[in-house]
């Protein structure tokens, strides 16, 4: 009876334990949640507050509701910038940027000039270059009132740099819009561009009709760093801080805004300049 009761009195003090472990562990998830401020911070909760039989299942439950409340803000804060309205004109004056040929696309008297600075691991990148940039191609700059320049804004880390990089050593050979519809078109198909120098080449080999010798002489050499370095500090001195971002005749347009915003924003830019 004595051992029966020491048993007994082990298992309370267990039960107590792994509720005391529960309750912090749901604080934890509860301030969490406050402060991601996600609509389903009571639902992790309750998935916390349930019952388990061990400290690996309530570790795993916590785990997972706490990747589930970060997921949950990261898609719905990523969702609310690309959504949020055109801000006001950007400071400077779009005159003196230095528009390369290679980079862009339009009649170089065309009353409008659209600059883009973008990532190609961006996801609303490649949605702008999805839906809306073949749309401004079609009704603006093959009539002649807008021109649009690329601009390179790694702002994803180390591989969007390396993108950026092959794109410019593709430009110095005339091949910058082939290589960048190459790069978007792999991200679009597999979910990934290519994530070193020697992929990054071998898309170049299947994609362009250049020098490949050359091509992987700049890559390897690092030979168009400076000018992706030159171009991001160029954009955020016009107030850019992510990706998409576009002036249009110096009205700085974040985000993959609906086609109607561009079109909004390239009309009342037509306006101005009569």
């Amino acid at each position: 009876m004595e051992e029966q009761e020491k048993k007994e009195k082990r298992t309370d003090v267990m039960t107590l334990g792994w509720f005391a472990l529960g309750s912090l562990f749901g604080t934890m998830l509860l301030f969490s949640a406050l402060m991601i401020g996600t609509n389903g911070a009571m639902l992790q909760l309750l998935k916390v507050g349930a019952a388990t039989n061990s400290q690996a299942e309530l570790k795993q439950t916590v785990k997972s509701a706490l990747q589930e409340v970060i997921d949950e803000s990261t898609q719905r804060n990523g969702a609310a910038a690309n959504a949020q309205p055109a801000p006001a004109a950007a400071a400077g004056n779009i005159q003196n940027v230095a528009l390369r040929p290679s980079n862009t696309q339009g009649k170089a008297d065309a009353p409008v000039t659209i600059i883009e600075y973008s990532d190609f691991q961006c996801p609303y990148c490649l949605r702008y270059h999805t839906e809306t940039f073949p749309r401004i191609l079609q009704e603006y700059v093959a009539a002649g009132k807008v021109k649009i320049s690329y601009k390179e804004y790694p702002a994803l880390g180390d591989i969007s740099f390396l993108a950026a990089q092959a794109a410019e050593c593709a430009a110095d050979q005339n091949a910058f819009w082939g290589y960048h519809t190459a790069l978007f078109d792999e991200r679009s198909r597999i979910g990934r561009i290519p994530q070193n120098k020697a992929d990054l080449i071998k898309l170049a080999s299947t994609a362009l009709k250049i020098d490949m010798s050359t091509f992987s002489k700049c890559l390897n050499e690092d030979q168009t760093t400076g000018r992706v370095q030159i171009d991001s500090e160029e954009g955020q001195r016009f107030g850019v801080r992510g990706t998409p971002s576009f002036l249009i005749n110096g009205k700085l347009v974040v985000g993959a805004q609906p086609y109607s915003v561009f079109k909004a924003a390239i009309e009342d830019a037509l306006k101005n300049t009569k």
